[in-house]
């Protein structure tokens, strides 16, 4: 055997000894350590997930078992890392994650689609999509980055938003639903109804008195009624958009206080409100419409949810069939028209008419 065949075949089994020693190691090894913000995301989802699976925040909502993929970005908004929860099947190129790693959760690094969906991602609203497509599956995909993680937003958004795709599953729809946002009536005595939801709403969840409740209750139905009764709109957009807005963002972000209220430590210390709109922020006419044309009934119906609960209401069963929370008050309080007028006339007292009534005339003179 010549010297030269003698140290190619050296040199053949040295390569080998190093491929299969290499590939040893990158299997004990197993994909790149996740990050510490990435763990603290991880153990809420895992927090999270283990009490909608206990069944009393809304039964049917089953965030734990949900097929979610996550694509985390660096501070240029470049993404770096992707992770699969709960795959609905075995996925070629994702390794799963250790419990330690995992935070306990049924999760693998996967990467190999994470460009794509961020692509998907910025040609849609840039933060998430309710369907992300891998080998045939569809999964909630979700973008997040330290900051998202460190404010607790991630963690929120991702529950509020699996649980549009539980509504859109498992829900029956009511009857004549629009969606209209641009065409929502806006003038002065409209927005001083609002405003007076807006103070209800407001309220919650701090509010904890049953009796004081039941009057914001029924101040709400009387409210909305009158709402009905001046919409201008040959659709009654105030009938088929706000109530129905108001059971499907009020319901999700109701969801949302109930598992932060569980897994976040300050935050029944803090009990924001359910609102999140500022009056004082509003300087335009466009952010007004985006205020009351639409972002007011993710905290008025989360209100009006939370009061129902308080009053004992069976809001699942009853929302989840065809009805919207306004119809769901409705029927719980069985007002006489006298009692709705004397409510109407509360609210106008606790929460000073005059000066809501001057506050609706200067947003409604916005530019």
């Amino acid at each position: 055997m010549s010297a030269i065949n003698m140290t190619t075949r050296l040199y053949l089994f040295i390569a080998i000894c190093f491929f299969m020693t290499t590939c040893t190691k990158k299997q004990e090894i197993g994909p790149e350590p996740s990050s510490a913000n990435d763990k603290v995301f991880f153990a809420q989802l895992k927090k999270a997930g283990d009490e909608f699976a206990k069944g009393d925040i809304w039964q049917g909502y089953n965030f734990d078992k949900m097929p979610m993929y996550f694509i985390y970005r660096d501070a240029d908004g470049t993404p770096t890392r992707g992770y699969v929860v709960n795959p609905a099947q075995v996925i070629f190129g994702a390794e799963k994650l250790s419990d330690a790693e995992g935070q306990g959760l049924n999760i693998y690094r996967y990467d190999l689609k994470m460009v794509h969906a961020n692509n998907q991602l910025k040609a849609g609203n840039d933060f998430f999509d309710f369907y992300y497509n891998i080998d045939g599956v569809d999964y909630y995909l979700q973008a997040y980055d330290d900051e998202q993680i460190a404010n607790d937003w991630a963690i929120t958004f991702a529950v509020h938003e699996c649980f549009h795709i539980f509504q859109r599953a498992d829900w029956n729809p009511n009857p004549g639903i629009i969606f209209d946002r641009e065409n929502y009536p806006l003038n002065a005595d409209l927005l001083s109804y609002q405003l007076l939801l807006l103070k209800i709403a407001e309220k919650m969840p701090k509010e904890t008195d049953q009796t004081k409740i039941r009057g914001y209750l029924e101040m709400y139905v009387a409210l909305r009624e009158e709402e009905m009764k001046i919409d201008p709109t040959s659709a009654k957009l105030v009938t088929f958009m706000a109530n129905n807005q108001e059971e499907r963002e009020g319901t999700a972000r109701y969801i949302e206080h109930l598992i932060k209220s569980r897994i976040l430590p300050n935050y029944t210390t803090n009990r924001p409100s359910f609102s999140s709109i500022n009056l004082a922020q509003l300087t335009i006419q466009q952010q007004v419409r985006q205020a009351f044309g639409f972002s007011i009934w993710y905290g008025t119906g989360a209100a009006v949810i939370y009061m129902l609960a308080n009053q004992g209401v069976d809001i699942e069963a009853q929302i989840q069939s065809n009805k919207n929370v306004y119809e769901v008050a409705v029927d719980h309080l069985n007002l006489t028209d006298a009692q709705k007028t004397a409510a109407l006339n509360q609210a106008k007292v606790e929460f000073d008419w005059a000066n809501i009534q001057q506050e609706a005339a200067r947003l409604m003179a916005l530019q």
